[in-house]
């Protein structure tokens, strides 16, 4: 009896439970990602501009890696980018959202990158990093030391359960644990909307880069 229809079945079997395996959280499909290689009001989605104190300098930059988003920022230059949940790309019925940012500082060193989460007007964290520390703020601050200096990293917040969770590169605990309220998903009356730039409350002065910022809505 030849054994070849046996080794077959086998090699089927098996790739079929390899498929079934679920996929891990990276590999999860992100609901929407800004590349940082067009200005955000004219990429895909658009951003709607959040201008606070005048427009700052922006230029889409060329980088070792490709393209990203270089922003001037001065004391009346202040420029930041908001998806809120009339996008179809942001749902309002999510309940665990995940945002992640990779930027650097090129010059100056006070509080020039910002990240910023949340659930109507309560529900709010942001992240703004300096080149000697990263400041998790929502109804609590949290003020880690961190030396990101002139280096690009991933930041990434994680919004679910009615906490937000702060990721630096790739890290696998998190760097700081901030309790928001209301929670992700819970209640009515509330939007969702995520936020990059410079929200009108960073007071630093220098340039920055931002390669791309991407999220992912889960629990619709």
């Amino acid at each position: 009896m030849s054994k070849k229809p046996s080794i077959l079945l086998f090699l089927s079997i098996g790739l079929l439970a390899c498929s079934s395996f679920p996929l891990e959280a990276a590999d999860k499909p992100w609901s929407g990602e800004y590349k940082g290689d067009a200005l955000p009001l004219q990429a895909f989605p658009p951003w709607s501009e959040d201008v606070h104190n005048g427009a700052a300098q922006i230029e889409i930059a060329k980088t070792d890696k490709g393209k990203a988003l270089r922003v001037v920022i001065g004391d009346t230059s202040r420029l930041g980018w908001r998806m809120s949940t009339d996008s179809i790309f942001f749902p309002e019925a999510a309940t665990r959202i995940t945002v992640e940012m990779r930027a650097r500082i090129v010059s100056g060193d006070d509080f020039l990158l910002g990240l910023e989460l949340r659930k109507g007007a309560a529900g709010m964290a942001s992240v703004r990093i300096n080149q000697f520390s990263i400041e998790l703020q929502g109804a609590q601050r949290i003020q880690i030391p961190y030396s990101v200096g002139s280096a690009s990293h991933l930041y990434k917040l994680v919004l679910a359960d009615g906490k937000v969770d702060l990721f630096i590169d790739e890290g696998k605990k998190p760097l700081a644990t901030l309790l928001v309220s209301p929670a992700v998903g819970k209640g009515s009356g509330w939007a969702h909307w995520i936020e990059f730039g410079d929200f009108g409350t960073l007071s630093g002065q220098g340039v920055v880069e931002y390669e791309f910022v991407r999220w992912r809505c889960e629990g619709l």
